[in-house]
């Protein structure tokens, strides 16, 4: 026990003298961190950070049971777009206007925006190496956001409100042209009333001419069905490809045959000879070749015949009542608008006046 405390002694004993014997150096290492550590906490300017928090809310005015045209461009975020207000937040112009209502100069603060979890709560950090700075922008940021959003929503209104006057304008102006070009036409024509006659003649001639579009149309979708089948007929094959399938008997018989023959010879030279003899391993390897053939050859053998194609014969029958369906189609047409001519030649004055005084009644309500 006594000698367990001398070594222990002698051991503390030892760090003592080596510590003693380096303490310039240790001295010299503790004076040395220590002026560092003082020099960077006098020379460091303090980061001041001011903080808080804004509610993005959807205040749409449907809920307060009002129905406000252009209802959209009132609300900030109608669409509770968090992302987008963190964006305008973080813009350039809007940090200059802070910085500018503040009295800061460009760059004193600098701005950070982070969304609290889902919700629509943005964080707000204004960080700057002035207190003062740093309080007075986060207090006018506020205040120029809400200005921000107001202006760019009156900005929006003002926009759409000038787009409706100037559309209002003109559809006013329209009309007001209709109508001059309307009593022009009917001072010119000096038109008073039609009779029943010339109403049932334009009634006659409109009659004629929605048969028409609708034969014109017919005509157009028959020939284009046509031309898809000729298109179709064109692309079938002449004659088609049939497989045929049999079984491959035959063959396999004739190699059985030469094989049980060889077979029979080399059962005869095994009375003469040994099996290592030359002549009954040709035998052998003759043997060998043809159970390999008969191991490949299929059970059945597929061959395939021509023949044509029905479906041409059904295709070009097809062609030929089409056809068939578009000449008549176009004589349908041909008749129609001769009817149309001889309906047009027909009318009366008042009647031709009537229908041509038809669009600028139309260019009036259409205005109106």
């Amino acid at each position: 026990m006594d000698e367990q405390t001398t070594e222990q002694e002698l051991s503390l004993r030892d760090y003592v003298n080596v510590l003693i014997r380096r303490r310039t150096s240790v001295l010299l290492t503790f004076v040395i961190v220590c002026a560092i550590g003082a020099s960077y906490t006098y020379f460091a300017r303090p980061m001041y950070r001011a903080s808080f928090r804004i509610v993005v809310r959807n205040e749409r005015s449907a809920r307060r049971g009002i129905d406000v045209p252009l209802e959209e461009l009132f609300g900030i975020s109608s669409n509770r777009d968090v992302q987008t207000q963190m964006q305008v937040l973080q813009g350039s112009v809007l940090r200059q206007r802070v910085a500018a209502a503040a009295g800061l100069d460009k760059g004193a603060a600098k701005l950070s925006v982070m969304q609290v979890g889902d919700t629509d709560v943005l964080e707000v950090s204004v960080d700057s190496r002035n207190r003062e700075d740093a309080v007075r922008f986060a207090a006018a940021l506020p205040d120029e956001f809400s200005k921000y959003i107001k202006e760019s929503r009156s900005t929006a209104v003002k926009s759409a409100l000038s787009f409706v006057d100037a559309r209002l304008r003109e559809e006013k102006e329209n009309l007001s042209m209709a109508e001059s070009a309307l009593t022009a036409f009917r001072r010119e024509a000096k038109v008073t009333d039609t009779t029943a006659e010339s109403r049932r003649s334009v009634e006659a001639l409109a009659e004629i001419e929605s048969r028409l579009q609708q034969a014109e149309a017919d005509v157009a979708g028959k020939e284009a069905e046509l031309a898809n089948l000729i298109e179709a007929r064109n692309r079938l094959p002449e004659f088609i490809e049939k497989p045929i399938t049999a079984t491959n008997t035959t063959e396999r018989k004739l190699v059985e045959d030469r094989i049980a023959t060889l077979e029979n010879q080399r059962a005869g030279l095994l009375i003469d000879f040994k099996p290592s003899h030359p002549r009954v391993q040709a035998l052998d390897a003759q043997i060998k070749d043809l159970q390999d053939r008969l191991a490949r050859l299929p059970d059945t053998v597929t061959t395939s015949t021509r023949e044509p194609n029905p479906a041409v014969v059904d295709i070009e029958q097809k062609i030929a009542n089409l056809r068939g369906a578009v000449s008549a189609a176009r004589v349908t047409r041909s008749l129609l608008q001769m009817q149309s001519r001889q309906a047009r030649q027909g009318m009366s004055r008042v009647a031709a006046l009537e229908v041509a005084e038809a669009p600028l009644q139309r260019n009036v309500e259409s205005a109106r």
